[in-house]
């Protein structure tokens, strides 16, 4: 059971990493030659899960560039509407890790507190 609050922890953190590469790039929606990037999920949470603890450990080498992109005029590649199609896709995904591991710890919880001690 402890187990699967770090599994969702590991999975929250990245979650919150993957936001913070996805604000920036609607930060930056107008701003001259900056490339949208984005959090390589899949490949830090693998990494992630074969890490001891509860840490992910840097996550700045699971971002990567986008590619097929287009590019506008002033060389940059952020489509705003992309942008938060991916910042709702990845809240979603981070509000059901939530939801998950919130279970986890009620179903601990109760096992606390129903069992006896002889």
């Amino acid at each position: 059971m402890l187990a699967d609050i770090t599994f969702f922890g590991k999975a929250m953190s990245l979650r919150n990493a993957q936001l913070e590469v996805l604000t920036s790039n609607l930060a930056n929606a107008s701003t001259p030659d900056y490339k949208a990037k984005n959090l390589n999920f899949r490949a830090a949470f693998a990494a992630a899960l074969q890490k001891p603890g509860n840490g992910v450990g840097n996550t700045l080498r699971y971002t990567q560039y986008e590619r097929g992109s287009p590019v506008g005029l002033n060389g940059n590649s952020v489509s705003p509407q992309q942008a938060m199609m991916q910042l709702t896709r990845t809240a979603l995904a981070s509000e059901a890790d939530e939801e998950f591991a919130s279970g986890a710890i009620q179903s601990m919880t109760n096992a606390i507190n129903t069992s006896s001690v002889y």
